[in-house]
């Protein structure tokens, strides 16, 4: 890999005070030839970095751009309807969504993983809130959804740390 980094001598002085190289048993590494090996990983590592969240940016707002139009297209039948922020977010034991519906409406809450898999629902009705536990989902960023009769009416992030 770094053919460069590894040595099998050592610098030593002879008898007239002269440094010379002298062959050893065993190999050593430089561990400084390493140095600008890892500074390029970190750098390019930083830069993928800097295209997923230039894309999870891009996606999040195709993703709030559709809800809004879906909330527009729905008209009226959308009025009185409120998805709030999860509170405490970031959370590490449990956090309440609140939410409010016409009366007369049935909705449902969906909380989706990175990956847009379903992991939890909760039915709702009314005025109310949902309590959703640490222990019921792993550490990581999700993203919740308010739908009333079948349509899309909100959408919100939680944040679970550990």
């Amino acid at each position: 890999m770094l053919p460069e980094a590894t040595r099998d001598w050592e610098l030593v002085q002879d008898e007239t005070g002269k440094t010379v190289k002298k062959s050893v048993a065993n190999i050593s590494l430089e561990y400084d030839a390493f140095i600008p090996v890892l500074i390029k990983a970190l750098q390019d590592q930083q830069q993928t970095i800097a295209a997923l969240e230039q894309r999870l940016a891009q996606i999040e707002g195709r993703l709030t751009s559709a809800s809004n139009d879906q909330m527009q297209s729905a008209g009226n039948s959308m009025a009185g309807v409120v998805l709030e922020q999860n509170q405490p977010n970031p959370f590490n034991e449990s956090t309440m969504i609140r939410y409010t519906l016409p009366q007369g409406t049935s909705g449902v809450i969906n909380i989706y993983n990175a990956g847009g898999i379903l992991v939890k629902s909760f039915k709702t009705n009314g005025s109310g809130q949902a309590i959703v536990k640490a222990n019921e989902l792993k550490a990581g960023t999700y993203t919740y959804t308010l739908s009333v009769n079948g349509k899309l009416a909100g959408t919100k992030k939680l944040v679970l740390v550990n």
